[in-house]
């Protein structure tokens, strides 16, 4: 059996999949989901249980990070050619 160095843990490349609310969080900040809704349908479409993405604080965290993924996208419209 062969044992990691403390504090080196396994990367997803190396088969780990994110928990549905650790994948929440990843696609607020994507800028891909407008809503939580939009959240759910992904979650769900990638096999995730959506469940678990409930409760105020969750929600509002996640509300913050959709407002900031959207704030820091570049604006295409006006650009210059």
């Amino acid at each position: 059996m062969s044992m990691r160095p403390e504090g080196d843990t396994p990367s997803r490349s190396e088969g780990l999949r994110a928990t549905p609310v650790e994948r929440a969080f990843e696609l607020a900040r994507s800028g891909d989901c407008e809503t939580i809704q939009d959240i759910r349908l992904k979650l769900r479409a990638e096999g995730l249980s959506d469940s678990q993405v409930t409760g105020p604080s969750l929600l509002r965290q996640l509300r913050g990070l959709i407002a900031g993924a959207k704030v820091s996208e570049p604006a295409d419209e006006g650009a210059a050619e």
